[in-house]
């Protein structure tokens, strides 16, 4: 079975929610469902971290879906 750190986690959350995050040049009907991804990609992350989360992290990750972050 595979294991995962921290690191890893919350490097693989990142890349995630930038992905889901990356500025298109105009709006679409899919950006709303990006950013519902992207939410539910942090709101996993502090489950699967939890009392594991270094500090500023979750705020720094959360900030990635509030606009040119």
């Amino acid at each position: 079975m595979k294991t995962f750190t921290y690191t890893e986690l919350t490097d693989e959350a990142e890349r995630t929610i930038k992905e889901y995050m990356r500025p298109t040049l105009r709006p679409t009907p899919d950006t709303n469902l990006h950013r519902q991804r992207a939410i539910g990609v942090w709101c996993f992350w502090v489950r699967v971290t939890n009392d594991y989360q270094a500090d500023g992290d979750p705020e720094r990750l959360w900030a990635m879906m509030e606009g040119d972050k």
